[in-house]
């Protein structure tokens, strides 16, 4: 039987909404309403507290830019108020009547920051032209209107450079503005600078060369040499107007074939076409057509491994190189080149002319395709640095230098009148271009010799007269003047030719204008001071007692190269001499021999040339000196044969009262030159100098530094550490003639103390035969010591913190 019936459900539906849910409505709209209330609120308190902020950051910011453009001398501690009415009185009365400034006080704190290589907090300079700067801390405090308390701090380094008022000349008023920025210092001419009017009323100069170094375990060696060439217009306020400044670094590098970079990626994998002058600028040269490869692609030629030498030589190994040498019936043969002057030498059986040599252990230059040496010039371009065409010396020139208290030569500045007549031949020499431009040669004339040595420049100095030999510390200075010109490539020429040809009376060059002022602005030309960097040697060693060093002295007035002493009487030539090409410019000095047998390493001794031609080619010119008979005398010799120090060692000698200076000569052991008549001798030779310093890469805590980023530091960061490498005496033995020193090597004396750069060591001996050699070894004295930070910041840059320390506690320096 089937059910039939049926079921039917209900569902009752609510209608409205219950007393509870009203209710919860309500408290939800109504915490929202409070919520918006009090955002409001705060948006308010933050708009009011930004709108106070931004009016005492424009105080703080005004009071900044006012020292800024004041006299750098009044930069001083101070303070200002609102409750202070009386001078200093640069806290605006309008930012006081706000109510929601209470209070508002600033306080101004100065630092003076000075030093010779590292900057530290010195304190008032009394030298004006010491290096400085002064940093400016404006720390501004003040109370909001509901008593809170609320600081902002602004800090910033001036320079007196930036300072001076009469180096801040503004534009002309019909200038407009959107043009290069104008640069204006000091005037740079310091002494050792020999500057050359251009003709259109601005002035060139070359700074007086400066080593590179860099650490070489413990020691350190001269990699390079620097200086800028700057063209200038000089001010009659003091100021000058740098128009050009060319940086300019000669390296010399061993470089090994098919060691280069490999990452297609990278910067430094391909090798570039060489930078020339243009006829207005250096740039880098573009063959035709632009696809063309230049020539050290083929070759992927990089940096020795292992070979303490310049970072530039990254550069200088991966670009310099030459396809085929020009002939003189080619003299552009299609490309630009990095030897532009190199021939075929056929007597190296050179099949190129662009060979690369190494130099074997007789010191004979070997063609080589794996291992080479190198020397370059390396230039600053839109900020890069590029390996340019090579340099030339057209001229090698001693210039008079400057007597003191009518003793000739005391000085190494050269006279004015010798400054003068040089800065003429330099323009004479540059007219005869419009002789070679003519043959459409970028070659140089040739008549330098001749122009230098007409008697009616007075360039050629009389002899230096030295009335008593021998006396202790009568030395005398030499100045050393290179002339260096670039081989001119097409587009310098026609440059050069087009300004000839435009020789209407009112054109570039009319012809009431002397042609070297034609000329010289569009000339790749500097002069500089080759006085630290050329060989100087005696014609006779029995007169003269002459110097030569690396040291590069950044005294032009006391050059350590070329000074003189005479010893005896008779006369004598001392003579300098360099190469003409980029070897002869590129200092590169051992800081200590590795094998410990006086003579450094074959390949990288300074005075050999980079291949057979460029060793040959040599400059000179000599000074006579003419010793009197006096009451000096004939005084006997002892040598130091110093090793394991570093490059700047030097080194006193006294027999009695009879105390001087002992010299470098170019080649072999240093010379103490006495003035004892009569062997054996006894008495002492102070060394010292031979510190050297270097840097180690350490872990340092970041906290004290200041932080540039607006995230936490990490606790720790690695860098460079400086460090100073303890050397001391072991061993002193005489290894020719006779003499003899104690058994027990001597600590520090003089009142110095171990481990500081003041630090000398003097060795006592007995009986010496005249000419003794004495060996003297340094070695290290177990760890180093490191520096520690003085002030430093950090910063995170592309993800990557870096910490920068600005000034180092050096305690050897203390």
């Amino acid at each position: 039987m089937i059910d039939m019936t049926h079921h039917r459900s209900f569902r009752v539906r609510n209608k409205g909404f219950s007393l509870i849910e009203i209710l919860i409505a309500v408290v939800v709209l109504a915490t929202g309403l409070l919520a918006l209330t009090a955002l409001q609120g705060s948006l308010t308190k933050a708009s009011a507290e930004a709108k106070v902020r931004g009016r005492v950051a424009a105080v703080v910011a005004g009071r900044m830019e006012f020292l800024r453009n004041g006299p750098y001398d009044s930069i001083v501690a101070g303070s200002d108020s609102c409750a202070t009415t009386t001078p200093p009185d640069w806290v605006p009365a309008s930012v006081c009547s706000d109510a929601s400034i209470g209070a508002l006080s600033v306080t101004q704190a100065v630092q003076t920051w000075s030093g010779d290589t590292t900057f530290a907090e010195t304190g008032a300079v009394s030298d004006p032209n010491a290096a400085q700067f002064k940093r400016v801390r404006l720390t501004a405090v003040w109370t909001d209107s509901n008593g809170t308390s609320h600081s902002l701090r602004s800090v910033s380094d001036i320079s007196p450079l930036g300072m001076v008022s009469n180096l801040m000349v503004p534009p002309d008023s019909d200038t407009s503005g959107g043009g290069a920025p104008i640069v204006r210092q000091d005037n740079p001419v310091t002494a050792g600078m020999i500057p050359v009017a251009l003709g259109d009323g601005s002035s060139s100069a070359a700074s007086n060369p400066k080593p590179e170094l860099k650490e070489d375990g413990r020691n350190q060696r001269i990699v390079g040499t620097r200086f800028n060439v700057l063209n200038y217009i000089p001010g009659g306020d003091g100021s000058s107007l740098i128009q050009k400044r060319f940086e300019n670094e000669l390296v010399r590098c061993k470089c090994s074939m098919g060691s280069g970079e490999t990452d297609t990626n990278s910067i430094y994998y391909t090798a570039q076409w060489p930078a020339i002058w243009t006829g207005e600028r250096y740039d880098v040269y573009v063959p035709t057509p632009s696809s063309t490869v230049a020539p050290g692609q083929a070759v992927r030629s990089g940096p020795t491994s292992g070979v303490v030498q310049s970072d530039l030589c990254t550069q200088c190994c991966r670009d310099h190189h030459d396809g085929v040498a020009r002939s003189a019936a080619d003299p552009d043969n299609a490309v630009a080149k990095y030897d532009p002057e190199r021939r075929i030498n056929t007597d190296a059986n050179e099949s190129t002319g662009a060979e690369k040599y190494s130099r074997n252990s007789m010191g004979a230059y070997v063609a080589s395709t794996t291992s080479y040496i190198q020397a370059c010039r390396v230039i600053r371009v839109d900020g890069f640095w590029r390996v340019a065409a090579d340099t030339y010396s057209r001229h090698f020139g001693l210039l008079e230098t400057t007597p003191v208290s009518s003793v000739d030569a005391k000085s190494g500045v050269p006279t004015t009148a010798a400054k003068d007549a040089y800065s003429t031949f330099v323009k004479d020499y540059s007219a005869g271009y419009q002789t070679t431009l003519a043959t459409d040669s970028g070659t140089a004339p040739t008549n330098a010799d001749t122009l230098f040595d007409d008697d009616a420049r007075g360039l050629n100095a009389d002899p230096i007269v030295v009335e008593t030999p021998n006396v202790n510390n009568d030395w005398r200075y030499l100045h050393g003047r290179g002339l260096y010109v670039d081989y001119l490539e097409a587009d310098a020429r026609k440059r050069i030719k087009d300004i000839l040809a435009d020789n209407d009376d009112d054109g570039a060059c009319p012809p009431s204008k002397p042609k070297y002022d034609c000329i010289l602005p569009y000339l790749p030309f500097t002069t500089i001071n080759m006085t630290e960097i050329a060989k100087w040697l005696a014609e006779d060693e029995d007169v003269l007692q002459v110097n030569t060093s690396n040291l590069m002295s950044s005294n032009p007035s006391e050059p350590f190269g070329g000074r003189t002493k005479g010893i005896a009487e008779g006369e004598s030539l001392n003579t300098g001499y360099t190469r003409t090409s980029n070897s002869g410019l590129a200092v590169y000095a051992l800081a200590a021999d590795t094998n410990n047998d006086g003579t450094p390493d074959v390949y990288d001794r300074e005075e050999f040339g980079v291949d057979p031609l460029d060793d040959t080619a040599m400059l000179d010119d000599a000074q006579a000196f003419e010793v009197g008979q006096g009451a000096g005398n004939d005084g006997l010799s002892f040598y130091l044969r110093v090793s394991g120090t570093g490059i700047n060692k030097s080194a006193k000698y006294a027999l009695g009262t009879d105390v001087d200076d002992c010299t470098t000569p170019a080649t072999g052991d240093i010379r103490c030159r006495t003035n004892a008549t009569t062997a054996p001798m006894s008495g002492s030779f102070t060394l010292q100098n031979y510190w050297t310093e270097g840097t180690t890469t350490s872990t340092l805590s970041t906290a004290s530094c200041t932080n540039l980023a607006n995230q936490s530091p990490p606790a720790t960061l690695a860098v460079s550490v400086p460090y100073l490498n303890n050397l001391g005496v072991t061993s002193v033995t005489v290894v020719a003639g006779t003499g003899s020193v104690g058994t027990s090597m001597p600590a520090p004396a003089n009142g110095t103390t171990d481990g500081k750069t003041s630090e000398t060591t003097t060795i006592a001996f007995s009986n010496a035969s005249a000419d003794a050699v004495f060996q003297v070894q340094f070695t290290s004295q177990g760890s180093v010591t490191g520096a520690t930070v003085q002030s430093c910041t950090v910063d995170k840059v592309r993800g990557t913190w870096t910490m920068s320390v600005s000034a180092w506690n050096k305690p050897w320096e203390n």
